[in-house]
Protein backbone atom coordinates (compact mmCIF):
# COMPACT_ATOMS: atom_id res chain seq x y z
CA UNK A 1 0.00 0.00 0.00
CA UNK A 2 0.92 3.75 -0.31
CA UNK A 3 1.06 4.37 3.24
CA UNK A 4 4.06 1.58 3.54
CA UNK A 5 5.84 2.66 0.94
CA UNK A 6 5.85 6.41 1.91
CA UNK A 7 6.86 5.30 5.78
CA UNK A 8 10.17 3.04 4.40
CA UNK A 9 11.62 6.57 3.58
CA UNK A 10 10.85 8.08 7.02
CA UNK A 11 11.89 5.31 8.96
CA UNK A 12 14.76 5.94 11.14
CA UNK A 13 17.81 3.87 10.17
CA UNK A 14 21.17 4.02 12.42
CA UNK A 15 23.21 3.53 9.36
CA UNK A 16 21.60 5.83 7.43
CA UNK A 17 22.34 8.08 10.07
CA UNK A 18 25.71 7.08 10.13
CA UNK A 19 26.21 7.34 6.32
CA UNK A 20 24.93 10.85 6.09
CA UNK A 21 27.56 12.51 8.84
CA UNK A 22 30.48 10.19 7.24
CA UNK A 23 29.79 12.65 3.88
CA UNK A 24 30.67 15.45 5.81
CA UNK A 25 33.85 16.93 5.76
CA UNK A 26 36.69 16.20 7.93
CA UNK A 27 38.60 19.49 7.67
CA UNK A 28 36.24 22.39 9.07
CA UNK A 29 37.82 24.52 6.97
CA UNK A 30 35.60 22.49 4.19
CA UNK A 31 32.44 21.81 5.92
CA UNK A 32 30.03 22.41 3.25
CA UNK A 33 26.77 23.94 4.32
CA UNK A 34 23.93 21.14 2.40
CA UNK A 35 25.84 17.54 2.88
CA UNK A 36 25.57 18.95 6.70
CA UNK A 37 21.86 19.95 6.45
CA UNK A 38 21.27 16.81 5.14
CA UNK A 39 22.96 14.97 7.61
CA UNK A 40 20.46 17.04 10.20
CA UNK A 41 17.26 15.87 8.16
CA UNK A 42 18.27 12.28 8.84
CA UNK A 43 18.96 13.23 12.54
CA UNK A 44 15.81 14.87 13.14
CA UNK A 45 14.08 10.95 12.34
CA UNK A 46 15.38 9.94 15.70
CA UNK A 47 12.62 12.03 17.64
CA UNK A 48 10.37 9.75 15.96
CA UNK A 49 11.87 7.37 17.72
CA UNK A 50 11.99 8.88 20.88
CA UNK A 51 8.29 9.11 20.19
CA UNK A 52 7.16 12.21 23.07
CA UNK A 53 5.63 14.96 22.30
CA UNK A 54 7.76 17.90 23.67
CA UNK A 55 10.81 15.81 21.72
CA UNK A 56 8.34 15.88 18.85
CA UNK A 57 8.92 19.67 19.21
CA UNK A 58 12.77 19.72 18.91
CA UNK A 59 12.55 17.60 15.21
CA UNK A 60 9.38 20.35 14.04
CA UNK A 61 11.91 23.07 15.07
CA UNK A 62 15.03 21.79 13.69
CA UNK A 63 13.02 20.97 10.35
CA UNK A 64 12.26 25.01 10.68
CA UNK A 65 16.17 25.73 11.23
CA UNK A 66 17.32 23.18 8.21
CA UNK A 67 14.51 25.35 5.78
CA UNK A 68 15.73 28.59 7.26
CA UNK A 69 19.19 27.87 6.38
CA UNK A 70 18.51 26.05 2.92
CA UNK A 71 16.16 29.11 2.03
CA UNK A 72 19.40 31.58 2.33
CA UNK A 73 21.42 28.92 0.25
CA UNK A 74 18.89 29.90 -2.56
CA UNK A 75 18.23 33.13 -2.33
CA UNK A 76 22.42 33.59 -2.40
CA UNK A 77 22.32 30.98 -5.76
CA UNK A 78 19.45 32.60 -7.71
CA UNK A 79 20.62 36.69 -6.75
CA UNK A 80 22.10 38.43 -9.85
CA UNK A 81 25.53 38.36 -8.48
CA UNK A 82 25.48 35.02 -7.04
CA UNK A 83 28.18 34.60 -4.50
CA UNK A 84 29.19 31.47 -2.31
CA UNK A 85 28.96 32.89 1.23
CA UNK A 86 26.40 30.19 2.34
CA UNK A 87 28.27 27.08 0.59
CA UNK A 88 30.09 26.52 3.38
CA UNK A 89 29.72 27.27 7.50
CA UNK A 90 32.96 28.78 7.62
CA UNK A 91 32.16 31.39 5.00
CA UNK A 92 28.65 31.54 6.58
CA UNK A 93 30.05 32.70 9.50
CA UNK A 94 32.44 35.33 8.47
CA UNK A 95 30.22 36.65 5.85
CA UNK A 96 27.63 37.13 9.16
CA UNK A 97 29.54 38.36 10.99
CA UNK A 98 30.78 40.81 8.82
CA UNK A 99 27.53 41.84 7.99
CA UNK A 100 26.47 41.91 11.38
CA UNK A 101 23.60 39.39 10.72
CA UNK A 102 24.58 37.03 13.47
CA UNK A 103 22.14 37.85 15.96
CA UNK A 104 18.84 37.95 13.72
CA UNK A 105 16.46 34.81 13.92
CA UNK A 106 16.93 34.92 9.78
CA UNK A 107 20.74 34.15 10.17
CA UNK A 108 22.40 30.86 9.22
CA UNK A 109 24.65 31.57 12.62
CA UNK A 110 21.44 31.89 14.75
CA UNK A 111 19.82 28.80 13.06
CA UNK A 112 22.64 26.70 12.82
CA UNK A 113 22.88 26.57 16.62
CA UNK A 114 20.25 24.89 17.44
CA UNK A 115 20.88 22.56 15.21
CA UNK A 116 24.22 21.83 17.17
CA UNK A 117 22.68 21.55 20.21
CA UNK A 118 20.20 18.86 18.35
CA UNK A 119 23.43 16.87 18.10
CA UNK A 120 25.14 17.62 20.60
CA UNK A 121 21.65 16.11 22.69
CA UNK A 122 21.61 13.03 20.77
CA UNK A 123 25.44 12.15 21.19
CA UNK A 124 24.78 12.73 24.80
CA UNK A 125 21.61 10.58 25.26
CA UNK A 126 23.27 7.52 23.06
CA UNK A 127 26.37 8.03 24.96
CA UNK A 128 24.53 7.64 28.75
CA UNK A 129 22.21 5.31 27.44
CA UNK A 130 24.13 2.32 28.19
CA UNK A 131 24.54 3.29 32.30
CA UNK A 132 21.32 4.59 32.03
CA UNK A 133 17.29 4.41 31.91
CA UNK A 134 16.63 6.20 28.72
CA UNK A 135 14.69 8.61 30.81
CA UNK A 136 17.47 9.58 32.38
CA UNK A 137 19.70 9.50 29.14
CA UNK A 138 17.17 11.67 27.84
CA UNK A 139 17.44 13.99 31.01
CA UNK A 140 21.04 13.80 31.25
CA UNK A 141 21.38 14.94 27.28
CA UNK A 142 18.21 17.64 27.77
CA UNK A 143 20.37 19.43 30.82
CA UNK A 144 23.30 19.51 28.66
CA UNK A 145 21.86 21.16 26.04
CA UNK A 146 18.39 22.31 25.38
CA UNK A 147 17.71 23.33 29.23
CA UNK A 148 20.56 26.07 29.42
CA UNK A 149 18.00 28.62 27.29
CA UNK A 150 14.75 26.95 28.85
CA UNK A 151 12.84 28.31 32.14
CA UNK A 152 11.99 26.59 34.70
CA UNK A 153 8.18 25.72 33.86
CA UNK A 154 9.46 23.91 30.23
CA UNK A 155 12.20 21.79 32.02
CA UNK A 156 9.59 20.58 34.54
CA UNK A 157 7.39 19.70 31.69
CA UNK A 158 10.47 18.15 29.46
CA UNK A 159 11.71 16.75 33.41
CA UNK A 160 7.93 14.78 33.31
CA UNK A 161 8.22 14.11 30.07
CA UNK A 162 11.11 12.09 29.54
CA UNK A 163 9.58 9.20 31.87
CA UNK A 164 7.04 8.72 28.84
CA UNK A 165 9.82 7.59 26.87
CA UNK A 166 10.34 3.96 25.51
CA UNK A 167 11.80 1.12 27.02
CA UNK A 168 15.54 0.85 26.37
CA UNK A 169 14.51 -2.68 24.60
CA UNK A 170 11.98 -0.75 22.20
CA UNK A 171 13.72 1.82 21.69
CA UNK A 172 17.10 -0.41 20.56
CA UNK A 173 14.67 -2.37 18.40
CA UNK A 174 13.50 1.05 16.21
CA UNK A 175 17.09 1.94 15.56
CA UNK A 176 16.74 -0.63 12.89
CA UNK A 177 20.00 -2.37 13.54
CA UNK A 178 20.57 -6.30 14.13
CA UNK A 179 20.41 -6.97 17.98
CA UNK A 180 23.83 -7.46 18.46
CA UNK A 181 24.65 -4.52 16.37
CA UNK A 182 23.14 -2.15 18.40
CA UNK A 183 25.88 -1.37 20.57
CA UNK A 184 28.91 -1.61 17.95
CA UNK A 185 26.58 0.92 15.40
CA UNK A 186 26.11 3.75 18.39
CA UNK A 187 29.82 3.14 19.47
CA UNK A 188 30.72 3.68 15.57
CA UNK A 189 27.90 6.97 14.92
CA UNK A 190 29.37 8.34 18.11
CA UNK A 191 33.12 8.25 16.61
CA UNK A 192 31.23 9.97 13.34
CA UNK A 193 30.26 12.74 15.63
CA UNK A 194 32.85 13.80 17.24
CA UNK A 195 34.89 15.75 14.95
CA UNK A 196 31.97 17.12 13.43
CA UNK A 197 30.76 18.35 16.88
CA UNK A 198 34.74 19.65 17.22
CA UNK A 199 34.99 21.49 13.95
CA UNK A 200 31.50 23.23 14.35
CA UNK A 201 32.28 24.43 18.02
CA UNK A 202 36.07 25.70 16.88
CA UNK A 203 34.47 26.88 13.90
CA UNK A 204 32.05 29.17 16.18
CA UNK A 205 35.31 30.05 18.71
CA UNK A 206 37.08 31.16 14.97
CA UNK A 207 34.72 33.58 14.70
CA UNK A 208 34.16 34.92 18.24
CA UNK A 209 30.31 33.14 18.16
CA UNK A 210 31.23 31.03 21.01
CA UNK A 211 28.95 32.35 23.72
CA UNK A 212 25.90 31.94 21.13
CA UNK A 213 26.66 28.55 20.90
CA UNK A 214 26.77 28.17 24.61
Amino acid sequence: SKMTDHKTDDKFSLETLAAKFSLVEVNKADIKTQPLLDAFKELAKIFDVLGVAPLKFVKDDLLVKIATIEGLIEKEKESQHPTQHYQKLQTMLKYEVAEKKVDSRGSGTWNFVRLSRTLDFVAILLEEVYANTLANAAYKAYEGTFATRHPWGVKKIIGMAVYALPYKKDFFERLDVKDHQVESGIKSLLDIFQPIRKNIYELYEDANLLKQLL
